[in-house]
């Protein structure tokens, strides 16, 4: 029985060695490179199929290689090349998959047993691949065979002269080297940005960022080759946690960076509960030591993943998001990047040096874009702290000239006013008028100048004519510019800031209000015929050729009059000027009643509250 099972494996090692022998050889006629795969015959085994029972040999490119295999998945292959040359060449047999789990070769007496699950010292030549040196007599067909093993199995076989592959591994150790040089960069970058400013989006890209690099380190064979070259019983665990915390970084920072802690993105809660399911199915396939549908699982969820972020990026736009547009430009050259990768991974799209350029570069893109979109948020932030610290300076300063002028100013009842007007930033916000309870303050103090100097005192109020419709036509934003352009009259034409005698504020919407203290009427009704005109003739390129007027109602006050009383009068005077057609300057000197109210602030006050016949829109 024990013979008959030797003369059974003979026969079937016979067997292949003569089906190997009819193959057509590929030729190598001297070139640098020379890909094997089109000569390459292979077939998918597992510990399970008799060996009555295994496929013939096919072309490689007709296996179902694409995708995770099962566990226990055999390809076995085999070829022949010829050495066309008339000389003895020593050749560089290269396997560019570094993920392949075990890989046995075999030609002539020779055998090699390389693989990710074998210390890299047992590789003949020192590369991320897997090299073998290969001996060719002149003419010699050399048969090679061999099995691999691993959850993504590809085989792309290559004959390489010893310069022109070391060329090549030069050529690409550089290019990765900076891309890792780079990713690494970043992360440190990111990382101290989380510790500066605490937001955890800083902190996920970082890791996302530190988990891409090992990930893509594990596939182009560098950790192995530089983390843990004699510790292989690592790479299939990190693989893993690689994948995983890369896939879950990402899922857990999209959301983040898309929305804000005050306004979360839509759909956000939607994706923390996807990444639960990713931990816990991953923890199920981990539990039934089901490596391919453990290393699928991510892939597969990761496509859904990209679904929910595209929804939540499509809302977010739509809504005028700036946070989700800077994330869409950042992270599509990675995206497509890494969907190019994963493409590759189940065979959609052919393995090459091509390919892992473009990966890199879309990967190298979307870390220069955000980096830039990082500086651009921490310029703005150091710029606002600035602008804070400049405002507490100021104000701190501000507090103690205030303090100083207190003490300076206490005898002076005027001078003690605009103190107080100062430390209270009496101003209207919109226009920097001084506003209604600045005028109160001015008008209680110009009044008792008035009664004891006898100096004559006067109040105007001016009213923008058919100010509703440049708002309902234009929009608020032209009304804004309307009113800023005639408070810079204003400023000009009747604040007096050498004698401090004449002062106009904004005391609501389009209505303006001044107090003339010592002026004679003529000059005064000149000042307002003068304003008048220079608004009717103003030019504002926002008003779109159109014109703005004003009407205005003065009174005097008289020495027995109040403040509220001629303000009254004045708004009647005003309503006059509308009435008769507007952008007019209508004068009203009866005598005022006593026994009016003085402040502004009240409902009868110096914008005079106008009774139910008089029109609200002016």
């Amino acid at each position: 029985m024990c013979i008959g099972r030797w003369f059974l494996a003979i026969g079937l090692v016979l067997a292949c060695l003569a089906s190997a022998a009819e193959l057509p050889p590929v030729q190598w006629a001297g070139e640098p490179q020379l890909d094997l795969t089109e000569g390459l015959s292979a077939r998918l085994v597992t510990t399970r199929t008799a060996a009555d029972a295994r496929p013939a040999f096919e072309p490689i490119a007709d296996l179902p290689l694409s995708g995770y295999q099962a566990t226990g998945t055999l390809l076995q292959f085999q070829l022949a090349v010829q050495n066309t040359t008339s000389d003895p060449q020593t050749l560089w047999l290269y396997v560019d998959d570094p993920i392949l789990n075990t890989l046995t070769l075999r030609y002539d007496d020779t055998r090699f047993q390389v693989g990710e699950s074998l210390p890299f010292s047992s590789r003949p030549l020192a590369l991320n691949g897997y090299g073998f040196v290969v001996n060719f007599a002149p003419g010699e067909i050399k048969t090679i065979e061999g099995e691999g093993t691993g959850t993504l199995i590809s085989l792309p076989l290559t004959l390489w002269q010893p310069e022109a592959l070391m060329a090549k591994t030069q050529a690409s150790g550089f290019r990765d080297m900076l891309f890792f040089g780079m990713m690494l960069a970043l992360t440190l970058f990111t990382l101290m940005f989380y510790a500066a400013t605490r937001v955890r989006a800083y902190l996920a890209f970082s890791l996302f960022s530190l988990f891409l690099t090992l990930c893509l380190s594990l596939l182009f064979g560098y950790a192995q080759r530089f983390l843990w070259p004699e510790w292989p019983f690592l790479s299939a665990p990190m693989a893993a946690v690689s994948l995983y915390a890369m896939i879950g970084f990402f899922a857990w920072m999209a959301p983040q960076m898309i929305g804000n802690r005050h306004q979360p993105a839509w759909l956000s809660q939607s994706m923390n509960w996807a990444l639960g399911g990713l931990v816990c199915l991953g923890l199920v396939f981990l539990l039934v030591s089901s490596r391919p549908l453990l290393m699928a699982w991510p892939v597969v969820w990761s496509l859904g993943a990209v679904v929910i972020l595209t929804l939540m990026l499509i809302v977010e736009l739509r809504h005028g998001s700036r946070r989700a547009l800077r994330f869409s430009i950042a992270w599509s050259p990675m995206i497509m990047a890494l969907l190019l990768l994963a493409g590759s991974a189940f065979g959609w799209i052919p393995y090459s040096e091509r390919l892992i350029s473009l990966v890199l570069l879309g990967v190298v893109l979307s870390t220069l874009l955000f980096a830039t979109i990082i500086t651009l948020y921490l310029r703005e932030s150091i710029l606002k702290r600035q602008r804070l610290e400049q405002e507490t300076l100021r104000f701190k300063t501000e507090q103690a000239a205030e303090l100083k002028r207190e003490v300076d100013r206490r005898t002076a009842e005027l001078t003690e006013s605009n103190r107080r007007l100062n430390q209270l930033a009496l101003t209207d916000p919109l226009t920097g008028l001084p506003n209604r309870r600045h005028l109160d303050d001015f008008g209680d103090i110009a009044k008792r100048l008035s009664i004891e100097t006898g100096k004559p005192l006067r109040v105007a109020i001016m009213d923008l004519d058919y100010f509703k419709t440049v708002n309902d036509t234009l929009g608020h934003d032209v009304g804004d510019v309307v009113l800023n352009q005639l408070a810079r009259l204003l400023s000009a034409e009747c604040i007096d800031t050498a004698t401090e005698a004449r002062l106009a504020g904004r005391v609501g919407g389009e209505e303006f209000s001044m107090i003339s203290y010592g002026e004679h009427e003529t000059d005064f009704e000149q000042r307002l015929q003068r304003l008048r005109q220079t608004i009717a003739a103003l030019e504002i390129p926002e008003l779109q050729g159109k014109h703005i007027t004003v009407s205005i109602g003065w009174a005097d006050v008289g020495p027995t009059g109040s403040i509220s009383s001629a303000f009254r009068r004045a708004d009647q005077a005003l309503y006059q000027a509308k009435e008769s057609g507007r952008n007019q300057v209508v004068a009203d000197q009866r005598p005022a009643s006593p026994t009016a109210s003085r402040s502004l602030r009240t409902g009868t006050s110096g914008t005079a509250t106008r009774s139910p016949s008089q029109p609200n829109d002016r």
